[in-house]
């Protein structure tokens, strides 16, 4: 993804497709990989999920991305997810598990922040045994061509200059 720098406003400026010729094009500043154009690359990961709100009860589809910091969370949860077999040995599906994520606080010479917390949820309810199937469906779509994830527009990401809790 590109941003424009802190210095000079920041914020999102697009996503760039993998085999963009300008992320070859990158040169290193200090920790940050900027593009010909003078913004940031920011590599990151996106997973396709399904949210079950606490407050509601009800679950619904997002794009959890995962960035700087939270790369290395990502790379952790990937292993995880890879490493869990059938009875028979073959790769668990990835819809075939639920995990809880939470934030929690970490801090560097650099400042403080809170990442994520991955962890798997091994007692599954009706609730998200049902989250499963449509997450399964979720992922047969994906597959298929049938949904897309897309960024987000500079316009939707400033959308909510008002302050309003975000509701998920």
């Amino acid at each position: 993804m590109e941003f424009a720098l802190r210095s000079s406003g920041g914020g999102f400026i697009r996503e760039l497709s993998p085999d963009d010729r300008d992320i070859t094009l990158t040169t290193r500043e200090g920790a940050a990989e900027i593009l010909p154009s003078g913004n940031e690359l920011v590599r990151t990961h996106q997973h396709l999920v399904q949210v079950l709100s606490p407050h509601t009860n009800e679950f619904a589809p997002a794009v959890l991305d995962m960035k700087k910091t939270q790369l290395k969370v990502s790379r952790r949860w990937n292993t995880m997810k890879n490493g869990i077999r059938l009875p028979s040995g073959k790769p668990m599906p990835l819809y075939g598990t639920a995990w809880y994520i939470t934030t929690i606080a970490e801090s560097n010479d650099q400042g403080s922040w809170y990442n994520y917390k991955v962890d798997r949820v091994t007692e599954i309810s009706e609730k998200l045994e049902a989250m499963m199937l449509e997450a399964r469906t979720m992922y047969q779509s994906f597959r298929k061509g049938e949904i897309k994830m897309a960024a987000a527009s500079a316009d939707e990401m400033s959308s909510n200059k008002s302050g309003d809790e975000v509701p998920f």
